[in-house]
């Protein structure tokens, strides 16, 4: 087989960007981590909320203003880049993952 089938034949077999499953798992993963790094209340409040109550984390995570929140609070606490304009304050982060905590459907 050439390159060119060995490309071909790989793309017809595979899933697209490999098992959706494990990807989804990894991230949730990262982003739980991340919340409890973070040794913020909110972010206590939250990972435990997401364990206890089998919460559809996949929806809950998918939300790109909690993810967002968690990065930027992740940034400044954990990795101790200095807030800057691009980053939110810390208590908007917090508030975002307590709203989250509140409001357990995502998309809310």
């Amino acid at each position: 087989m050439n390159v060119h089938e060995t490309v071909e034949h790989a793309l017809a077999t595979e899933a697209p960007f490999g098992n959706a499953r494990a990807i989804l798992d990894g991230r949730r993963d990262v982003l739980i981590g991340q919340l409890e790094e973070l040794a913020m209340p909110e972010a206590t409040r939250l990972v435990e909320a997401v364990r206890q109550r089998d919460r559809d984390w996949h929806r809950l995570f998918a939300e790109t203003t909690l993810r967002s929140a968690i990065g930027h609070a992740h940034k400044q606490v954990v990795d101790g880049v200095p807030r800057r304009p691009q980053l939110l304050h810390l208590s908007d982060c917090a508030a975002v993952m307590k709203w989250r905590h509140a409001s357990p459907k995502a998309g809310r």
